[in-house]
């Protein structure tokens, strides 16, 4: 177990190098003590898989605890990118009681590779507990672009819980087929997210042709997954500009496979489609549920639908914009 035994500032000029990558992964335990590190700064420009934070990658059995991260400034771009201020990708290991008050942007340069962006976790395979972060986040890519305000995706039977995002959240996809997938807490979850809320503003935009916005309060697509007892009070935007965008706006959930359950939103939810024969949907509370259960929640935000071209289909909602699944004892207001 390593034990930070004091505050740490680092110098100006520090390019820091992340403790671990895929082929190395940090499975030990780092405990913080409660400490707080200053001026971490990342900045990695490579056409490799770049793996930035204060960790790299953490693996199966590993621990990131009690640490903060203040002034921070992630920035990296390459192939497939990782970004976190805590951790870049967390590939099964637990993440807890950690906090990020620094910028996070990470940056896809190469054709058909993805960026996992987020304040705390860029990718998460295993638990991010009690843990928040205030700095802006964002991402940009020709492929997949994952951004999150605590982390960029939750996969498998990964969790969030207990998290907050305070900072603004930003996606953009920029090429053929490029799909945005932007959250106030987690861009893509098929795990489970419980007890978290965001107060950021959260923006998608798709740039590319026939690409995907899913833009979320507190989730942009949730893939089969679970949201329980979460809430968002930020302003969500989705905006798609080329040819045959769809685009997902929600004030909690953007897209909804999965269940959504006792969680409400309060801020201002908007789907804007410029470009021709595009679909945009909006709700207060789920933008398209696609045969997934929202129950126990509400809405008290303005929701707004835009279409400005030929054939655009806009479909808006105070609780749902389309709903083929299952909503029950939900309000608007």
């Amino acid at each position: 177990c390593a034990v930070l035994t004091a505050d740490i500032t680092l110098p100006i000029d520090t390019n820091w190098t992340p403790i671990g990558n895929d082929s190395n992964q940090y499975k030990g335990t780092f405990d913080g003590d409660g400490h707080t590190i200053t001026g971490l700064k990342v900045d990695i420009q490579s056409d490799n898989i770049i793996y930035a934070g204060l960790f790299g990658c953490l693996g199966a059995g590993g621990t990131i605890k009690n640490v903060s991260l203040a002034d921070s400034k992630i920035t990296c771009s390459g192939n497939r990118v990782y970004a976190g201020g805590v951790c870049g990708y967390n590939a099964g290991g637990t993440i807890q009681n950690c906090y990020n008050t620094g910028e996070v942007n990470g940056a896809s340069t190469s054709t058909f590779n993805r960026v996992y962006a987020g304040g705390v976790c860029g990718r998460n395979y295993g638990t991010i507990e009690n843990c928040y972060n205030t700095g802006d986040v964002s991402g940009e890519g020709t492929q997949d672009v994952f951004v999150g305000g605590v982390c960029g995706t939750n996969e498998n039977s990964a969790t969030i819980k207990n998290c907050y995002n305070t900072g603004d959240v930003s996606g953009t996809g920029t090429s053929s087929n490029a799909s945005v997938y932007v959250g106030g807490v987690c861009g893509w979850n098929t795990g489970t997210i419980e007890n978290c809320y965001n107060t950021g503003d959260v923006s998608g935009t798709g740039t590319s042709s026939y690409g995907y916005v899913y833009a979320g309060g507190v989730c942009g697509y949730n893939d089969g997954g679970t949201i329980e007892n979460c809430y968002n009070t930020g302003v969500v935007s989705g905006t798609g500009t080329n040819i045959s965008n769809t685009v997902c706006a929600g004030g909690v959930c953007g897209w909804n496979t999965g269940t959504i359950e006792n969680c409400y939103n309060t801020g201002d939810v908007s789907g804007t489609g410029t470009s021709s024969y595009g679909y945009v949907y909006a709700g207060g509370v789920c933008g398209y549920n696609d045969g997934g259960t929202i129950e126990n929640c509400y809405n008290t935000g303005v929701v707004s639908g835009t279409g400005t071209n030929i054939s655009n289909t806009v479909c808006a909602g105070g609780v749902c914009g389309w709903n083929t699944g299952t909503i029950e004892n939900c309000y608007n207001t």
